[in-house]
Protein backbone atom coordinates (compact mmCIF):
# COMPACT_ATOMS: atom_id res chain seq x y z
CA UNK A 1 0.00 0.00 0.00
CA UNK A 2 2.86 2.33 0.86
CA UNK A 3 4.52 1.70 -2.51
CA UNK A 4 1.27 2.55 -4.32
CA UNK A 5 1.09 5.86 -2.44
CA UNK A 6 4.72 6.63 -3.31
CA UNK A 7 4.05 5.91 -7.00
CA UNK A 8 0.99 8.18 -6.92
CA UNK A 9 2.96 11.03 -5.32
CA UNK A 10 5.86 10.51 -7.74
CA UNK A 11 3.60 10.59 -10.82
CA UNK A 12 1.77 13.68 -9.54
CA UNK A 13 5.08 15.49 -8.97
CA UNK A 14 6.38 14.88 -12.50
CA UNK A 15 5.77 17.78 -14.89
CA UNK A 16 3.90 17.27 -18.13
CA UNK A 17 6.55 17.36 -20.87
CA UNK A 18 4.04 17.38 -23.71
CA UNK A 19 5.74 14.36 -25.29
CA UNK A 20 3.66 11.28 -26.09
CA UNK A 21 3.85 8.44 -23.59
CA UNK A 22 5.32 5.07 -24.47
CA UNK A 23 2.77 2.72 -26.04
CA UNK A 24 1.22 0.29 -23.53
CA UNK A 25 2.87 -3.09 -23.22
CA UNK A 26 1.14 -6.37 -24.04
CA UNK A 27 1.56 -8.62 -20.97
CA UNK A 28 1.82 -12.43 -21.07
CA UNK A 29 2.68 -15.23 -18.64
CA UNK A 30 5.92 -17.05 -19.44
CA UNK A 31 6.50 -20.56 -18.06
CA UNK A 32 10.07 -21.30 -17.04
CA UNK A 33 12.14 -23.98 -15.40
CA UNK A 34 11.82 -24.19 -11.61
CA UNK A 35 14.40 -21.98 -9.93
CA UNK A 36 15.28 -20.17 -13.16
CA UNK A 37 12.94 -17.21 -12.65
CA UNK A 38 15.64 -14.69 -11.66
CA UNK A 39 18.06 -15.77 -14.40
CA UNK A 40 15.27 -15.60 -16.99
CA UNK A 41 14.21 -12.16 -15.76
CA UNK A 42 17.77 -10.87 -16.11
CA UNK A 43 18.13 -12.44 -19.57
CA UNK A 44 14.87 -10.87 -20.76
CA UNK A 45 15.87 -7.42 -19.50
CA UNK A 46 19.23 -7.69 -21.32
CA UNK A 47 17.32 -8.37 -24.55
CA UNK A 48 15.07 -5.35 -24.10
CA UNK A 49 11.99 -7.26 -22.96
CA UNK A 50 10.17 -5.97 -19.87
CA UNK A 51 9.91 -8.68 -17.22
CA UNK A 52 8.06 -8.71 -13.91
CA UNK A 53 8.78 -11.41 -11.34
CA UNK A 54 6.68 -11.04 -8.19
CA UNK A 55 8.85 -12.16 -5.26
CA UNK A 56 9.03 -12.48 -1.52
CA UNK A 57 11.69 -13.45 1.00
CA UNK A 58 11.61 -16.86 2.65
CA UNK A 59 13.68 -18.11 5.54
CA UNK A 60 16.03 -21.02 4.74
CA UNK A 61 18.19 -22.85 7.25
CA UNK A 62 21.78 -23.66 6.32
CA UNK A 63 23.64 -25.53 9.02
CA UNK A 64 22.99 -23.58 12.24
CA UNK A 65 21.90 -20.29 10.66
CA UNK A 66 18.78 -19.02 8.98
CA UNK A 67 19.11 -16.92 5.82
CA UNK A 68 16.66 -14.80 3.86
CA UNK A 69 16.34 -15.97 0.25
CA UNK A 70 14.42 -14.30 -2.58
CA UNK A 71 11.81 -16.66 -4.03
CA UNK A 72 9.35 -16.18 -6.87
CA UNK A 73 5.80 -15.61 -5.67
CA UNK A 74 4.61 -17.87 -8.51
CA UNK A 75 7.39 -20.47 -8.93
CA UNK A 76 7.92 -21.40 -12.57
CA UNK A 77 6.16 -18.30 -13.96
CA UNK A 78 7.02 -14.68 -14.70
CA UNK A 79 5.22 -11.92 -16.57
CA UNK A 80 6.62 -10.43 -19.78
CA UNK A 81 5.66 -7.07 -21.30
CA UNK A 82 6.08 -6.82 -25.06
CA UNK A 83 6.31 -3.56 -26.98
CA UNK A 84 4.81 -3.17 -30.46
CA UNK A 85 7.03 -5.12 -32.83
CA UNK A 86 8.20 -7.63 -30.21
CA UNK A 87 7.01 -11.23 -30.38
CA UNK A 88 6.69 -13.96 -27.76
CA UNK A 89 9.28 -16.04 -29.67
CA UNK A 90 11.95 -13.53 -28.61
CA UNK A 91 11.17 -14.25 -24.95
CA UNK A 92 11.04 -18.01 -25.48
CA UNK A 93 14.58 -18.00 -26.88
CA UNK A 94 16.07 -16.78 -23.55
CA UNK A 95 17.74 -19.42 -21.33
CA UNK A 96 15.31 -20.79 -18.76
CA UNK A 97 12.14 -20.03 -20.76
CA UNK A 98 9.81 -22.88 -21.70
CA UNK A 99 6.64 -21.47 -23.29
CA UNK A 100 4.03 -18.71 -23.12
CA UNK A 101 0.76 -19.70 -21.46
CA UNK A 102 -1.81 -20.31 -24.23
CA UNK A 103 -5.50 -21.02 -24.57
CA UNK A 104 -6.56 -22.62 -27.87
CA UNK A 105 -3.12 -21.86 -29.41
CA UNK A 106 -3.52 -18.16 -28.59
CA UNK A 107 -1.28 -16.56 -25.93
CA UNK A 108 -3.25 -15.49 -22.84
CA UNK A 109 -2.93 -11.71 -22.57
CA UNK A 110 -3.06 -9.99 -19.16
CA UNK A 111 -4.56 -6.48 -19.19
CA UNK A 112 -2.79 -3.40 -17.78
CA UNK A 113 -5.44 -3.18 -15.04
CA UNK A 114 -4.74 -6.78 -13.98
CA UNK A 115 -0.99 -6.10 -14.00
CA UNK A 116 -1.52 -3.09 -11.75
CA UNK A 117 -3.53 -5.29 -9.40
CA UNK A 118 -0.86 -7.98 -9.21
CA UNK A 119 1.92 -5.39 -8.76
CA UNK A 120 0.13 -3.96 -5.72
CA UNK A 121 -0.46 -7.40 -4.23
CA UNK A 122 3.18 -8.37 -4.90
CA UNK A 123 4.37 -5.19 -3.16
CA UNK A 124 2.27 -6.11 -0.12
CA UNK A 125 3.68 -9.67 -0.14
CA UNK A 126 7.22 -8.26 -0.22
CA UNK A 127 6.56 -5.99 2.74
CA UNK A 128 5.08 -8.85 4.78
CA UNK A 129 7.95 -11.19 3.91
CA UNK A 130 10.50 -8.78 5.39
CA UNK A 131 9.43 -9.92 8.80
CA UNK A 132 6.06 -10.54 10.29
CA UNK A 133 4.14 -13.04 12.30
CA UNK A 134 3.35 -16.38 10.70
CA UNK A 135 1.65 -15.83 7.36
CA UNK A 136 -2.03 -16.66 7.21
CA UNK A 137 -3.55 -16.76 3.78
CA UNK A 138 -6.70 -14.67 3.50
CA UNK A 139 -8.54 -15.28 0.29
CA UNK A 140 -10.82 -12.67 -1.19
CA UNK A 141 -12.23 -11.92 -4.60
CA UNK A 142 -9.62 -9.98 -6.58
CA UNK A 143 -6.61 -11.67 -4.94
CA UNK A 144 -3.98 -13.40 -7.04
CA UNK A 145 -3.03 -16.95 -6.00
CA UNK A 146 -1.13 -19.84 -7.53
CA UNK A 147 -3.31 -22.72 -8.71
CA UNK A 148 -2.85 -25.50 -6.10
CA UNK A 149 -0.95 -28.69 -6.88
CA UNK A 150 -3.07 -31.51 -8.28
CA UNK A 151 -5.24 -29.20 -10.40
CA UNK A 152 -4.90 -28.28 -14.09
CA UNK A 153 -2.40 -25.42 -14.63
CA UNK A 154 -0.90 -26.00 -11.14
CA UNK A 155 1.28 -23.07 -10.08
CA UNK A 156 -0.17 -20.66 -12.65
CA UNK A 157 -0.92 -17.21 -11.21
CA UNK A 158 -4.68 -16.57 -11.38
CA UNK A 159 -7.04 -13.90 -10.05
CA UNK A 160 -9.99 -15.01 -7.91
CA UNK A 161 -13.25 -13.95 -9.53
CA UNK A 162 -15.72 -15.72 -7.22
CA UNK A 163 -15.99 -17.91 -4.11
CA UNK A 164 -19.30 -19.72 -3.71
CA UNK A 165 -21.00 -20.92 -0.52
CA UNK A 166 -19.49 -24.40 -0.89
CA UNK A 167 -15.96 -22.98 -0.95
CA UNK A 168 -15.42 -23.45 -4.69
CA UNK A 169 -13.09 -20.83 -6.18
CA UNK A 170 -13.45 -19.63 -9.76
CA UNK A 171 -10.28 -17.92 -10.94
CA UNK A 172 -9.10 -16.48 -14.26
CA UNK A 173 -6.01 -15.32 -16.05
CA UNK A 174 -7.09 -13.59 -19.23
CA UNK A 175 -9.83 -15.79 -20.70
CA UNK A 176 -8.53 -18.96 -19.03
CA UNK A 177 -10.93 -20.14 -16.30
CA UNK A 178 -9.50 -22.34 -13.51
CA UNK A 179 -11.84 -23.71 -10.81
CA UNK A 180 -10.56 -25.34 -7.60
CA UNK A 181 -11.76 -25.76 -4.00
CA UNK A 182 -10.75 -23.30 -1.30
CA UNK A 183 -9.53 -26.23 0.81
CA UNK A 184 -6.87 -27.01 -1.84
CA UNK A 185 -4.84 -23.90 -0.97
CA UNK A 186 -1.78 -24.89 0.99
CA UNK A 187 -2.02 -22.37 3.81
CA UNK A 188 -4.80 -21.98 6.37
CA UNK A 189 -7.60 -19.60 5.53
CA UNK A 190 -8.98 -17.86 8.59
CA UNK A 191 -11.26 -15.25 7.10
CA UNK A 192 -14.82 -16.33 6.35
CA UNK A 193 -15.34 -16.23 2.62
CA UNK A 194 -18.46 -14.52 1.33
CA UNK A 195 -20.44 -16.01 -1.51
CA UNK A 196 -20.58 -13.98 -4.71
CA UNK A 197 -24.07 -13.75 -6.22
Amino acid sequence: MLMALERHIESAAQPDTGQPEDPPLRWYVLRCYAGAEWQLRQGLLKRGIDAFMPWHIVEVRRDRWYHGVIKALFPGYIFIGLEPGQHTDEARSVNGAMHVLKLDDKPVEVSEAKMSSIRLQAADEQMVSWGAKAKVMRVNVGDWVAVPEGHPFAGTPVEIEAIDKRGQITAYIGDLKVPFPLSALTEACTRVSKAIP
